[in-house]
């Protein structure tokens, strides 16, 4: 493990030690678990983001399928339904 030294408000620190004492961990097991909770949060949403993404242009492929066989659809039912009389 690396040490490092960081910067926070007076105020943040009060409440990273009421947290500590009461989940019984120490600072930096704290402030460990609070990194990897935000970074997992951040992979998720950009997952997500990317989901979203791919949906959108899926759905916009889907829509072009659908309009250009609807046109096909409607030529191929005008053979069926001609009558010869």
């Amino acid at each position: 493990m690396e040490k490092i030294m960081i910067t926070i408000p007076e105020n943040l620190l009060e409440d990273v030690d009421l947290a500590s004492e009461r989940l019984k961990k120490n600072r930096s097991q704290l402030i460990r678990q609070a990194i990897t909770e935000f970074l997992r949060q951040l992979k998720q949403k950009e997952f997500e983001e990317l989901m979203a993404e791919g949906y959108q242009k899926t759905s916009d492929i889907d829509s072009q399928i659908v309009d250009n066989s609807l046109e096909l659809q409607s030529k191929a039912s005008e053979k069926v339904w001609a009558w010869d009389e």
